[in-house]
């Protein structure tokens, strides 16, 4: 069919979820064993979507999981606004709200289960806030190439002072940045070739 109906459903187990001008792309499986073990959430990374966790879904529902992978807003098929607040602490307030509606929605016996909560990247961050937001919700964090450490104001301060290292920097990220390799990076993380 026509483009516009991948949009509307670009996978078999999509669903989306709106608040708003926000709407976010969620996945969702069910354990294939009827023993519930609890309920796992995963976030992606910068650059990825729903589509960079397709490997990690069977190994959490033979062991009796539910499991939610959701595109953050900006990546995969969730809005894309202009003005949206981008902090961690905001995505992890409407991420919060995004899985209230969720338990709701699922009924006994999901809604008494906290989450374990997986990022990976960037997604690791928006975990660790979300799980400092709602302790009593989170069952456990589990970081996954997660980086907690920002360069210095100060680094930025010095690159900026001087221009023979803002040329430096400029010129790194130039041949860094290549249309190919920025390509080969979406591809993988999307799993088709970017438009």
């Amino acid at each position: 069919m026509g483009h516009a109906e991948e949009v509307l459903s670009p996978f078999p187990n999509s669903s989306f979820w709106e608040k708003g001008n926000i709407r976010l792309h969620y996945r969702l499986w069910f354990p294939y064993t009827p023993r519930v073990q609890g309920k796992v959430l995963l976030l992606h990374g910068l650059g990825g979507s729903t589509f960079s966790w397709r490997y990690a879904q069977d190994f959490l529902l033979q062991a009796g999981y539910l499991v939610v992978a959701v595109d953050l807003p900006g990546f995969g098929y969730s809005s894309r606004i202009k003005n949206f607040d981008y902090r961690q602490e905001n995505r992890s307030r409407l991420f919060w709200e995004f899985l209230d509606a969720l338990d709701n929605e699922l009924g006994v016996p999901w809604r008494e289960k906290p989450w374990h909560l997986v990022g990976h990247s960037m997604g690791g961050q928006t975990a660790f806030f979300m799980g400092m937001e709602r302790p009593e919700r989170t069952e456990s964090i589990v970081f996954v190439a997660t980086p907690f450490r920002s360069a210095s104001p100060d680094l930025f301060r010095l690159i900026n002072s001087c221009s023979l290292l803002r040329g430096v920097v400029a010129t790194l990220l130039r041949r860094s940045l290549r249309s190919s390799r920025v390509k080969r990076l979406l591809t993988s993380a999307y799993g088709r070739k970017p438009t």
